[in-house]
């Protein structure tokens, strides 16, 4: 078992040889274990830059290339060199090194922060005896304000007006007296000159991938609450009704209506992954992705035809409730947990949304529903920034046939390039291409789609709405049922699936796991202190 894997592995047998090839690799020197704070080194370069103030200095800002060329350089060599012994957080280190370089390239190359983004605060506002006064604010606004606003849809730069203007301030600890009505008001604040604020305002740009609260926002986010938006002289949504996007992203107006959310899907995420693991655990085909694999005993009559559908669906679902479950963890510790009160705007429950989109999408608009709409937005903002760059450079015309496939284009190859390096740097042997491969042939079905029904629409019109609808779920399930083996198979092979997404399994607790598995599902995880030999080869591992 040291030397091979067998064909049919067990669950044991394979974190052994697991085990077996991390240790040889990492004594070899071939490779270098994941370790914290070091994986996180290209985010502090990043953000480190964006902190030093290079508005007013020609040179400064000129330091974004070598800055930008130091986080290719070190996320190429976390790509060449880091592993982890646990699959699944290898396969993410891969994905985030590429994205890492992709965030940052947009914030260093393709877009200025520092002269244009603008983030929501609040601060405090008090009714004195006729009078509005604001305090607990000390980033400079001009009475009138009035700046730039990139927009979500193209990223373009547009003139805004509108904000709340900046009222004379007065002493923080001023008592409050009984006629004083105390609330919170809502400015855009641009880049901060206190190095307090600074920090935070940094530090939330960092990790604002879809741009809630910010001027970058991408288009799928839904509206602003009322008190929000009309502190800052936008649009109004109405108060009875709720706050979803027109993709069906949904935002929430009170953490108490944010936790009727959060927890049942939480829950029961939870107890579908338990589920999902159950089927995982026992089929070998997700420790090898090899689909000729006999099945589980429990599974012994099912037809090859069917087994097959078993294991791509149970795949499917246990990828869309992984990020869903995780996903959840956010608003339920930021605003559910700290709150307002710790957070500040941050911990307000209107800063989180859903995670999908309204299904329907994929009805109407088939395959490009599905990733365009349905699909989870993490990285758009990241994916569209280099065509919305192209769009402003007057090198691509807005909203054109062109636009749209150099868009398209881009997003499927980023795509494809970040989850290509979540194999490549596994332990047990993948094919990366493959997971290209996955991403370079939805370019090809949503031009062949889209085109198609382009070309057909005074024939398709015609038809009956379910008939058009049906042909849509059609195309987009089989098509990503043929095409799911080159992304399933290869994360098997690289043992992804192996990973205990739940830390206490309710289904093993009742005996149904495999033997030697208990309910304490992370009793093989080795979490602590590795120490290199150097003090910068030493860190936080086992993860």
């Amino acid at each position: 078992m040291a030397n091979s894997l067998p064909r049919i592995p067990s669950q044991h047998g394979t974190l052994e040889y697991l085990r077996i090839q991390y240790d040889n690799a990492i004594a070899s020197g071939a490779k270098r274990p994941l370790l914290y704070p070091q994986a996180l080194f290209s985010l502090a370069l990043l953000a480190g830059f964006l902190f030093i103030d290079h508005r007013r200095s020609r040179f400064l800002y000129e330091l974004r290339w070598p800055v930008w060329f130091a986080i290719i350089a070190v996320e190429v060599s976390n790509i060449r060199h880091r592993i982890s012994v646990e699959p699944a957080v290898s396969y993410i280190s891969g994905v985030a090194s590429v994205w890492v370089i992709v965030w940052s390239t947009m914030w260093l190359i393709l877009e200025r922060p520092q002269f244009t983004a603008k983030r929501i605060e609040r601060r405090r506002k008090v009714l004195q005896n006729g009078i509005r006064a604001t305090f607990g604010c000390t980033t400079q606004e001009s009475s009138e304000t009035s700046g730039y606003k990139m927009d979500g849809t193209e990223n373009s730069l547009k003139r805004q007006n509108g904000h709340a203007a900046t009222l004379p301030t007065i002493d923080e600890n001023l008592a409050e007296t009984k006629d004083s009505k105390v609330g919170w008001e809502y400015y855009w604040q641009s880049y901060p000159d206190a190095l307090g604020e600074r920090l935070a305002w940094v530090f939330d740009l960092t990790f604002s991938f879809r741009g809630r609260g910010w001027n970058f926002s991408i288009p799928t986010n839904p509206a602003l609450p009322e008190d929000v938006a009309a502190s800052l002289g936008e649009a109004v949504p109405e108060s009875e009704k709720p706050l979803i996007s027109k993709t069906g992203i949904k935002g929430f107006r009170t953490r108490k209506e944010l936790a009727r959310y959060v927890i049942p899907k939480f829950i029961l995420c939870y107890l579908i992954l338990d589920m999902c693991k159950f089927q995982i655990i026992h089929d070998p085909f997700y420790r090898t992705g090899d689909e000729s694999l006999p099945a589980p005993a429990f599974l012994s009559g099912v037809s090859p035809y069917l087994l097959t559908r078993i294991r791509r669906n149970t795949v499917a679902l246990s990828l869309v409730v992984f990020i869903q479950f995780h996903a959840l963890l956010v608003p339920t510790i930021a605003s559910l947990v700290l709150g307002p009160s710790v957070l500040g705007i941050r911990g307000e429950p209107w800063m989180y949304v859903t995670t999908w989109g309204n299904s329907s999408a994929i009805l109407h608009k088939g395959l490009s529903g599905f990733w365009g709409t349905w699909w989870h937005q993490t990285f758009r903002a990241g994916f569209t920034a280099p065509t919305n760059y192209l769009i402003r450079k007057g090198w691509l015309r807005s909203n054109s046939m062109a636009s749209y496939l150099v868009s398209l284009t881009i997003a499927f190859v980023i795509s494809g390039s970040m989850h290509a390096a979540g194999s490549l740097v596994q332990v047990l042997p993948t094919r990366p291409e493959r997971q290209l491969t996955f991403f370079l042939l939805q370019i090809v079905a949503v031009t062949a789609q889209t085109s198609f029904c382009a070309a057909l629409r005074p024939l398709i019109s015609r038809l009956p709405m379910w008939a058009r609808m049906a042909g849509n779920g059609l195309f987009a399930y089989i098509w990503m049922y043929k095409t799911a083996p080159l992304f399933n198979d290869d994360m098997s092979a690289g043992g992804t699936w192996m990973y205990e997404p739940v830390m206490v399994s309710p289904l093993r607790w009742l005996g149904l796991g495999p033997k030697g598995y208990g309910w304490w599902t992370w009793a093989h995880v080795d979490i602590g202190w590795y120490q290199g030999k150097h003090w910068w080869e030493s860190g936080i591992g086992g993860l």
